[in-house]
């Protein structure tokens, strides 16, 4: 009898152990969500028992994970603004490389969840050492735990959990959910979206069939194409007033009528606060991670024989170069920048003179200097993609103190966000980067194509966040809409070439893809582009005059009607926001529906899973 209630006692201690570590309020998750968040640690604990029967080492382990499960979301959540993910646990070399640049403190809830986690320790090892936890026999013990595990992984494969457990998907308000929910629910959630079965429907054939009927474009020129993938650059004014960005990115926001402009305007990505890497697969590879949500592709998937734009550039004789001033070994970027068919990948090693900004992270103006010293000394065509390290977190105010950094002023209701004051003064100092390099490039008389985005938001602190949020929410906006702020980086595309500038509006057209409508900034100054990353490559492809693969020009002809993808939602032609899960399945991501826009983001997903997945992709 002590067994069977010490086993349904654990689970509920093991609630309070994780979910109190970061969200102390979590009772608020009401009667019928905690009895969910009971089974599935029940679910766990009977697992480990079962598994590990000696000692009680099986109930140690069990509330040894609801410890660094707990203490470990609240430490993602205050560094990131989102919570762990299964993903994050394959990059946990890349965490350790940055850790240094913030500061850890265990608040004192989170000290009294460690001792509730101790306490469930010790009663298992003395229970266990008494005799009072009883056992069947070892073979049944192991069968009861396999019994459970394939269950699991059978309720993954058929991805049922969220119907399951009652959990809706919004990626813009994933620590809500994470705390509404509970932290094992939403993370078997997670797990369960990582699947990478073919999609509804699919057929290699049928994959095939499309990228043929795409076909590749014949146009054949080179200029130099340098993409900059700026760390957390961000226009925090997008979730509602914050006056003080104007002079902050004084120069940025002159780019807008500068006479190369080609686009000008807003890149909704899939990530936020971390998670650089999702960006670069999408740019890199035209792929969307809106079909492969919560994943890290660098680290899960295998890129040999994979359509990307360093590849097809090199086709047509562009020596591909990728730069980052950090170690190369993080996001396993050295072996994927390899596969995608780079030339070669410059790290920290190859920035002898580059100058911190804090914590060590080289400062965007030695990053410049350092792509002009590449691009000199590359003379033939050349793709250069640049991904800088100035802006990354933490944003402790003490350490530009400490460095003798400039210090910039905010809006006086937000000074007491001394993260916003640090962070701010990064977009200051890379806004002044950003103006050297332009003129640099302004002065050259080598053709360029410049691709300038920023690879997510910044993890600000929540109460600022939602005030900033609240202050900027318009009458009848949608639920999504607010949300998609939270993805929404600035972007340009820029080009001193003459030869380009004379077809501007018959480039953006192929660019932006088939569509009734393109915005021009030169007849409008209050239009605003919008893109994602997923399109972006592609588009300075096409303003560079180069040749696209079938792949791209597939991907080219959706964003006429789907200007933007992500892994929240997507934005169609009229405007209007979609969520994948609305009406409780995600109808247009598995192409279900009506209108163009479901066909195309049906054989969008058939060709990326074939250029990801399927065996008999040619290579």
């Amino acid at each position: 009898m002590t067994d069977m209630i010490f086993l349904a006692a654990a689970p509920f201690l093991a609630l309070f152990v994780c979910e109190s570590a970061y969200h102390p309020q979590f009772l608020k998750m009401g009667p019928g969500q905690i009895l969910k968040n009971w089974a599935v640690w029940l679910l766990m604990e009977l697992i480990l028992y079962w598994l590990i029967p000696w000692r009680g080492i099986g109930l140690v382990l069990f509330f040894l994970t609801a410890v660094l499960a707990g203490i470990g979301s609240y430490f993602v959540i205050l560094f990131r603004s989102t919570p762990v993910t299964p993903a994050d646990l394959l990059s946990l070399n890349t965490g350790v490389a940055v850790a240094g640049a913030y500061q850890f403190h265990i608040p004192a809830n989170g000290i009294l969840a460690i001792l509730a986690g101790i306490a469930g320790m010790a009663v298992s090892l003395v229970l266990t050492a008494s005799g009072q936890l009883s056992k069947p026999a070892f073979p049944l013990c192991w069968a009861a735990a396999a019994v459970l595990i394939l269950g699991t992984l059978g309720l993954m494969k058929a991805r049922v959990f969220r119907k399951l457990l009652g959990i809706s998907r919004r990626p813009w308000r994933q620590v809500q959910d994470c705390r509404d929910y509970g932290f094992l629910p939403f993370f078997l959630c997670a797990l369960q979206d990582l699947n990478t079965a073919p999609p509804e429907g699919y057929a290699a054939e049928n994959a095939k069939a499309l990228l043929a009927e795409a076909a590749e474009n014949k146009t054949e020129k080179h200029p130099a194409i340098i993409a900059i993938m700026n760390e957390s650059f961000s226009d925090l004014s997008v979730l509602g007033p914050f006056d003080c960005t104007r002079e902050h990115l004084k120069f940025y926001h002159s780019l807008k009528d500068d006479p190369g402009m080609l686009e000008y305007g807003w890149d909704h990505v899939s990530t936020r606060g971390g998670g650089t890497a999702r960006t670069e697969f999408e740019f890199l590879t035209g792929h969307s991670m809106a079909f492969q949500p919560g994943s890290i592709p660098w680290i899960q998937y295998d890129f040999k024989n994979t359509p990307s734009m360093a590849a097809d550039l090199k086709k047509q004789g562009f020596t591909a170069i990728a730069m980052h001033p950090e170690l190369g070994s993080n996001w396993s970027r050295d072996k994927v920048f390899q596969d995608l068919g780079f030339d070669s990948f410059l790290d920290i090693r190859d920035f002898p003179d580059a100058r911190p900004m804090v914590f060590g992270h080289t400062d965007d103006r030695s990053d410049y200097e350092r792509l002009i010293q590449e691009f000199e000394a590359h003379p033939e065509p050349l793709f250069l993609f640049n991904i800088t390290m100035q802006n990354h977190g933490g944003y402790a105010l003490s350490a530009f103190e400490k460095e003798g950094k400039e210090i910039v002023s905010i809006d006086e209701k937000y000074r007491e966000y001394t993260d916003a004051v640090a962070f701010e003064s990064l977009m200051k100092a890379s806004d002044d980067a950003l103006e050297f390099l332009m003129e640099y490039f302004r002065k050259t008389d080598r053709p360029v194509v410049l691709c300038f985005f920023g690879d997510h938001q910044p993890a600000m602190p929540g109460a600022f966040e939602e005030a900033l949020e609240e202050s900027g929410k318009q009458p009848g906006e949608s639920e999504i809409s607010v949300g998609e702020k939270y993805f929404r980086v600035p972007y340009f595309i820029w080009t001193n070439d003459p030869e380009i500038l004379a077809n501007r509006e018959k480039l953006r057209a192929e660019a932006c893809g088939p569509t009734d409508e393109i915005k021009d900034p030169a007849e409008d100054s209050s239009a605003m582009d919008m893109a994602s990353p997923n399109f972006l490559g592609i588009a300075a492809q096409v303003y560079a005059g180069t040749k696209l693969s079938a792949y791209s020009e597939l991907i080219r002809k959706v964003r006429g009607s789907v200007p933007v993808i992500n892994e929240t939602g997507w934005l169609d032609g009229e405007g209007s926001w979609h969520g994948w899960n609305e009406s409780g399945e995600d109808s247009a991501r598995n192409g279900r529906g009506n209108g163009r826009a479901a066909a195309l983001l049906k054989n969008y997903r058939f060709v990326q899973y074939y250029s990801l997945f399927d065996p008999k992709r040619k290579p």
